[in-house]
């Protein structure tokens, strides 16, 4: 038999209760009920992964630099 079932997802882990693509944002999503976490994830020049919504850093942080031309250091 078919059942419904709604899926929670959790945008940036919950960019409105915490710093957002946190570990604390998305364990308090899990913790809220999300059984997905939307985030999105780039290489560095050094090709490390790391979460971050936008692929420049000018938002978050006021650095007008995209995350692919930076090393992770």
């Amino acid at each position: 038999m078919f059942q419904n079932k709604v899926s929670l997802i959790s945008h940036r882990g919950g960019s409105r209760e915490n710093i957002e693509n946190t570990i604390e944002a998305f364990e308090n999503s899990v913790k809220l009920g999300a059984n997905i976490l939307e985030m999105d994830v780039y290489l560095t020049l050094d090709k490390k992964i790391v979460v971050v919504h936008d692929h420049n850093l000018e938002r978050i942080c006021g650095v007008d630099e995209y995350v692919s031309d930076l090393n992770f250091d």
